[in-house]
């Protein structure tokens, strides 16, 4: 199990694991890999937070 799901599964709450496309430095250097992951997390934000 990867790490990420690791972290994920001992959170407690709303929670939402999103797995995109792309080698680990896609979310940082390519700037539509960022935005998808930035919406998604907004998203969630949106709606759980609210």
């Amino acid at each position: 199990m990867s790490e990420a799901r690791k972290v994920h599964e001992a959170l407690a709450g709303p929670k939402e694991l999103y797995w995109g496309k792309g080698q680990h430095f896609s979310f940082y250097d390519h700037p539509g890999q960022v935005r998808r992951t930035a919406d998604r997390v907004a998203a969630h934000f949106k709606a759980t937070l609210s």
